[in-house]
């Protein structure tokens, strides 16, 4: 199997792989199982989240966010849409247009960076 990827279920772009120059913080992710499960870590581009199989199982699909977009109370109410760059073949300027595109997504990883690594002033 090739390279395969989902849609964040908040913002709706793409996340990466961790094969991805530069964007690291779009392979973050934190992805629900139906059964309520939560994975959190580096998505690999083959159904992995730091190791473990998140692909869906029996055509039940994860429900996938780059970290940076969950909400701690978020529950499974479905699959994350497929991602028809493969979180790998899209071009810099492409992310850079969906990023720019996107306040939630910009919003969100600015509150996730500040939070996470307040030594820095600004993200």
């Amino acid at each position: 199997m090739g390279f395969s990827s989902y849609k964040c279920k908040s913002c709706g772009i793409t996340v990466l792989t961790s094969y991805s120059d530069n964007y690291l913080r779009m392979s973050n992710v934190v992805a629900i199982m139906q059964d309520g499960t939560v994975h959190r870590g580096t998505y690999d581009g083959y159904g992995r989240v730091d190791g473990i199989e998140i692909r869906e199982v029996y055509e039940i699909r994860p429900q996938v966010y780059h970290a940076c977009c969950y909400n701690e109370s978020e529950l499974y109410t479905g699959g994350s849409e497929d991602c028809e760059h493969q979180g790998f073949f899209i071009d810099e300027e492409t992310v850079n247009e969906l990023v720019r595109g996107s306040e939630q997504f910009r919003e969100a990883w600015k509150a996730y960076y500040n939070t996470h690594f307040p030594y820095f002033i600004e993200a």
